[in-house]
């Protein structure tokens, strides 16, 4: 199923790798279209947020505390997305891709939290 989403250019596809380089050599094998090939992103395990203490920390769910989360969320561009932007060929482009990322954050930020219906 997630082959014939990429091939039809409509699905999204996470592809870490450890090494120094992802391994995407039998996606050649396939003869994917151009598009296919860049609905398949990339990154680096390192990229994944690890836990930084084995405490909780104390998190301000006032209106306020959520709309500075979510500005800084807005602001801390990974490098995944930078690579992205760095491959985009005009700055309307690029302005869409960040308009898009920033109307995503915001709307998860919004959501509300399982850990936090009473």
């Amino acid at each position: 199923m997630i082959i014939l989403r990429i091939a039809l250019g409509d699905g999204r596809v996470l592809a870490p790798y450890a090494g120094s380089h992802p391994a995407m050599d039998a996606m050649t094998k396939f003869n994917f279209s151009d598009e296919a090939h860049r609905n398949v992103h990339t990154f680096h395990t390192s990229e994944i947020a690890t836990s930084r203490s084995s405490e909780y920390e104390e998190v301000d769910d006032s209106e306020e505390g959520k709309q500075i989360r979510t500005q800084k969320m807005i602001e801390d561009v990974p490098i995944f997305a930078q690579e992205r932007l760095a491959t985009m060929k005009t700055v309307e482009e690029r302005e869409a891709y960040m308009a898009r990322r920033e109307a995503r954050i915001k709307r998860q930020c919004e959501k509300v939290q399982s850990a936090t219906v009473s």
